[in-house]
């Protein structure tokens, strides 16, 4: 079952109230096919299908989350963007199969940015979905099949030389930029910069407020963040669990 435009129009304009708080979800539903959407009092959960089926909480009442999580059914496996206070609900509930925390920095549209005109970037290829897992430290969190379809259905941008892809980046599945890399021979050249800057600018071009979500231990990710504008808005979450206690 699909999620109705009404019931999407009407969480949608619940959801922008705070929308900094929601980007992931908002960008999500407007992107990704939707299950199901249910609002309970001031809270928000909402499943849809990218990857896998995703749930998503809006949620800053402890009392409407054990309600939502009462809900919940056997298929319901997936959770993505959950706030940190929303973790002790489900660790007390459900063995976690893995879990994934990064911090949510986004970028205001106060900040100006430039980009450089000496370097070509390119959309990447679905092809190169193989090659960009290969490289990838996050590949129990994701798939070729999921790099592919964020290739094919998303933004993304690459720099090559000689032939050989050397540093890319794309938007995720609720148009976070992420996996960015940059090959170790062609560090130190400022090609991490070039290419968030890039998608920066093609998400401004689309009316979307861009974001990263970077795990604590990525300092120098967080510090090329920070650099460009960035700003720190709060720590988030992804898990799988596994079964109840």
């Amino acid at each position: 079952m699909i999620a109705s435009m009404n019931e999407k129009i009407k969480v949608t304009k619940h959801l922008e109230q705070d929308k900094i708080r929601n980007l992931s979800l908002l960008y999500f539903m407007q992107n990704n096919p939707i299950i199901y959407i249910k609002k309970i009092n001031s809270s928000v959960v909402l499943k849809g299908t990218s990857d896998q089926d995703w749930i998503f909480i809006s949620s800053s009442q402890p009392e409407e989350l054990e309600i939502i999580l009462d809900s919940f059914n056997e298929t319901d496996k997936y959770f993505a963007s959950l706030e940190s206070w929303m973790l002790p609900y489900f660790q007390s509930r459900w063995e976690m199969e893995w879990s994934l925390t990064a911090n949510r920095y986004y970028l205001s549209d106060e900040v100006d940015i430039s980009l450089r005109t000496d370097i070509k970037i390119r959309k990447l290829r679905p092809d190169e979905a193989k090659y960009i897992y290969g490289h990838s430290e996050y590949q129990t969190y994701t798939s070729v099949d999921y790099l592919k379809m964020r290739i094919e259905q998303g933004l993304s941008a690459g720099i090559e030389g000689n032939g050989e892809l050397l540093a890319w980046v794309l938007t995720h599945d609720d148009l976070a930029i992420g996996t960015l890399h940059v090959l170790d021979s062609a560090r130190r050249k400022g090609y991490a910069t070039d290419l968030t800057l890039y998608l920066v600018s093609e998400l401004r071009k689309r009316g979307i407020i861009p974001f990263v979500q970077i795990v604590p231990e990525n300092t120098a990710s967080i510090r090329l963040a920070e650099k460009i504008g960035f700003r720190f808005d709060r720590e988030v979450s992804w898990l799988a669990i596994k079964n109840k206690k």
